[in-house]
């Protein structure tokens, strides 16, 4: 995955595609390539990746997906389709502090209606 220009992530046309994520996405953002990602109704999935640079057009949109993987054919050429450089906010670390700032809320709530 490392070495490849683009990362496709091909989210699928079934209904299920609308509640949930791929698991090989986060390896794809561990990864720092480009991402196109080919997602089906799916909004959190859309601003996911939208938010971390990544270009997202319809799973059901073969002229989006043509003209998208034109664009980055054409850069591609040009420049090169460099890394990433902003950092994924999903991290193992990132999700341990969720999960203490959760569980810390949690007890000082039990705490103050003892």
């Amino acid at each position: 995955m490392r070495a490849s220009d683009v990362l496709i992530l091909q989210h699928g046309i079934e209904p299920f595609c609308e509640e949930y994520i791929p698991s090989k996405l986060y390896e794809y953002l561990w990864m720092k390539r480009p991402i196109l990602g080919l997602v089906y109704r799916n909004p959190q999935l859309y601003r996911l990746l939208s938010d971390l640079g990544h270009p997202v057009v319809g799973a059901d949109d073969v002229k989006s997906q043509t003209r998208e993987l034109q664009e980055l054919y054409t850069q591609w050429q040009q420049t090169g389709l460099p890394d990433r450089v902003q950092e994924s906010p999903y991290t193992t670390a990132n999700a341990v502090q969720a999960i203490l700032a959760h569980t810390t809320a949690l007890n000082e709530n039990r705490a103050t209606q003892s």
